[in-house]
């Protein structure tokens, strides 16, 4: 219909990869060192995200990384700060158990 797969996946590649630079930039601004694995806590915390939320839902993630910052900051606050981690994960762990495919994901039903 006009439109130019591959000039539009090379494009949407090259910006992903632009602002994963700039993000890995910003966290190592923000450490002071440049490590390997300085992105990694941020990563858990993202996959805890996805699963809470629902994959590919925009507003589950939104919703879910809402919530797991409200958990975290309630656990830190209340409780102690060395929970906070296990807090989000836990919340992983009954959102897997109450509702697998995540708060706004649908489950595909595959029928013959």
């Amino acid at each position: 219909m006009g439109v130019n797969v591959e000039a539009m996946f090379m494009s949407i590649s090259f910006i992903a990869a632009m602002l994963t630079a700039i993000a890995g930039i910003l966290i190592g601004l923000n450490f002071n060192a440049v490590d390997p694995y300085m992105g990694e806590p941020l990563m858990l915390r993202a996959f805890a995200v996805i699963i809470i939320g629902g994959l590919g839902n925009i507003r589950g993630a939104l919703v879910a990384g809402l919530a797991l910052g409200f958990v975290e900051v309630m656990t830190a606050g209340y409780l102690s700060s060395n929970f906070k981690d296990a807090a989000g994960f836990a919340a992983m762990v009954v959102t897997l158990w109450l509702r697998p495919s995540g708060l706004f994901g649908c489950s595909v039903v595959r029928r013959a």
